[in-house]
């Protein structure tokens, strides 16, 4: 009967070990995804761009002179 328990728990730990990769994994992918579309260049904007500052400069707000744009480099 302990044995069966010990086997248990042990599955638990492999279980709990299992979902903190999968998570871990997401959060990467998605912080992955948040980069490509915040570290495109203001001034090369294309048509459809996800890119925040695309879609203000297209809302014509980027031609405001007060409305500064910042490249962070890495």
């Amino acid at each position: 009967m302990k044995k069966a328990v010990r086997n248990e728990k042990g599955q638990v730990v492999v279980e709990y070990m299992m979902m903190i990769v999968v998570v871990i994994s997401l959060v990467l992918a998605a912080f992955s995804i948040i980069k490509d579309r915040f570290s495109g260049d203001a001034n090369n904007c294309v048509a459809g761009s996800l890119n925040p500052v695309c879609a203000l400069k297209s809302a014509g707000l980027g031609s405001d002179p007060s409305f500064r744009t910042f490249r962070i480099f890495r």
